[in-house]
């Protein structure tokens, strides 16, 4: 909420003023971070199931690309359905 204000803020003195709907975002923000842990943790289990270290090696010491994005790919789809669902019923 503080980063959404901020950015609000800023944006309003760069000349590109944004309404932000606090409430949604208040809304989506608890179920978000629990589905982007359950994200991740599914990859590792994925990875340990397959006794992988890392997905690539693009990026050594970071887990490769794949484990950048893996809260991502849980996430992405749930917050899309929640605000579809808010613009109707909110």
């Amino acid at each position: 909420l503080l980063t959404a204000f901020i950015f609000q803020k800023v944006s309003g003195y760069l000349g590109v003023p944004l309404q932000i709907n606090y409430l949604r975002l208040l809304l989506i923000s608890p179920l978000a971070s629990l589905i982007s842990v359950l994200g991740d943790l599914s990859f590792s289990m994925i990875k340990r199931g397959f006794s992988i270290k890392d997905f690539g090696n693009i990026m050594p010491g970071h887990g490769g690309v794949l484990d950048r994005f893996d809260s991502i790919l849980f996430i992405a789809p749930v917050v899309y359905a929640a605000v579809m669902w808010m613009e109707a019923v909110l």
